[in-house]
């Protein structure tokens, strides 16, 4: 073999061997330029991720448009984002709490002794009736008469307002606690579903039962929208969640 053909041979070996080099070394360049999985868009549609997005205005700074904490947000204020939302038909689900079962015997109990009672005092004003049936308009027994009446009223009427309040006071203490329980599922809804704000709220096409202007106008106070998207509605998810079952209209 001679010398020039050597050195050729020599040179076209050098050739393939830098070809490759560059190859690996443009590969190696292309593969390190590409983004890392976790920062790559989920799809090819997608931008991002990105620390901030600029919205231009006719008028005034730009707007910066930030994550904050999982919420849309703009601004430095704590306030200053986006907040997810929706509505409960407070009136429903009360109404279906306190026709519970544990609710009604409690109350049916105390009617109950308050009708025993009732008896009781009637059965002694029959007794006075009697007692009394033959006394005549100034007979020395009228005036013991009318003052036994008189302090069976004044007794029978102090048991009627103690009773009252009785049950008055017992009402309130269910309707607290059933609007606790309202609360508490609301919670656990929220915090399932990611919602920042619920809403008590009447629907507005549903019919009035008022009488006279004040309740009207208690009943449109609490018609807190006047138009809302129907998917903010969770009542039926709250519903669900009590295990409490609604009263079917008559």
């Amino acid at each position: 073999m001679t010398i020039n053909r050597l050195l050729a041979i020599v040179a076209v070996a050098l050739s393939a061997t830098a070809l490759l080099f560059s190859l690996g070394h443009s590969q190696n360049a292309a593969i390190a330029a590409q983004p890392s999985a976790a920062s790559r868009p989920s799809s090819m549609g997608d931008l991002g991720p990105a620390d901030k997005l600029l919205l231009a205005a006719s008028e005034g700074d730009v707007l910066a448009v930030v994550n904050r904490e999982g919420r849309i947000g703009w601004g430095d204020k704590t306030t200053s984002r986006v907040w997810s939302m929706a509505a409960v038909h407070s009136d429903r689900i009360m109404r279906a709490l306190m026709s519970s079962p544990s609710i009604q015997e409690k109350m049916k109990e105390l009617e109950e002794q308050a009708t025993t009672t009732d008896a009781s005092f009637q059965k002694r004003a029959e007794e006075l009736q009697a007692k009394y049936k033959d006394v005549k308009p100034g007979d020395p027994t009228q005036q013991e008469a009318m003052q036994a009446f008189q302090a069976l009223q004044t007794e029978y009427n102090a048991f009627r307002e103690s009773k009252m309040k009785e049950i008055d006071q017992l009402r309130a203490t269910q309707t607290e606690d059933a609007y606790k329980q309202l609360v508490t599922a609301v919670d656990r809804i929220a915090e399932r579903e990611q919602i920042d704000l619920v809403f008590r709220y009447i629907p507005s096409e549903t019919p009035f039962k008022a009488e006279g202007l004040q309740q009207v106008y208690a009943q449109i106070q609490l018609r807190t929208f006047l138009k809302h998207p129907a998917a903010i509605d969770i009542t039926d998810a709250v519903i669900k969640e009590l295990g409490v079952t609604e009263e079917t209209p008559g």
